[in-house]
């Protein structure tokens, strides 16, 4: 009888010691799971901030640099071929490109968070008048802290953000006042 009682108990505990095992790898699971998951949140630019050191290959072959815009006010266009507000503000980023291109003021459009084709699909359906390349990884979209298009960057000649515009222009009076800040 001495012996079934040993039995009995060493089972208990060879049944709570792997319950025990269990419950560790399924935490040790769920601590490296959510590691590997969530990425460091996106930080967005503010006003002042200097342009991050970024390269952007263009559409035509061409490439901008962070470094490359410095000495030239740019208003950079981050656009996704899926998203509604951006198709609905190209029209007027393309008179404000036409107007202020002689002031000196230079366009580039960035299309991120959407694939090369449905990009490069967006540039010629809406027969883009400035440059615009792709950025398929949303390295540069990250740099710049943008989280979702469109977002309407306008840097000065120094290199420094000088104002943000988030989100779908409803009237070219929208981009104006942030234009007006760049001559």
């Amino acid at each position: 009888m001495d012996t079934a009682i040993k039995d009995n108990s060493s089972t208990a505990i060879s049944e709570s010691f792997n319950w025990n095992k269990i419950i560790l790898l399924i935490a040790a699971g769920l601590i490296l799971r959510a590691f590997f998951l969530f990425e460091t949140p996106i930080m967005p630019l503010q006003v002042g901030d200097s342009t991050p050191d970024f390269r952007l290959e263009l559409f035509d072959g061409k490439e901008i640099t962070g470094k490359g815009i410095l000495g030239k006010p740019h208003v950079f266009f981050f656009f996704a071929g899926w998203c509604p507000c951006a198709n609905l503000s190209v029209p007027f980023l393309k008179r404000a490109h036409e107007e202020y291109a002689s002031k000196g003021v230079s366009f580039v459009g960035v299309g991120f968070q959407d694939t090369r084709e449905s990009l490069n699909s967006f540039v010629s359906r809406h027969n883009l008048t400035f440059p615009a390349g792709p950025d398929v990884n949303n390295e540069v979209g990250n740099l710049f802290g943008i989280a979702t298009p469109p977002v309407t960057v306008f840097v000065n000649s120094e290199g420094k953000i000088a104002s943000i515009f988030s989100g779908k222009v409803k009237k070219y009076e929208d981009l104006q006042p942030h234009l007006e800040k760049l001559i």
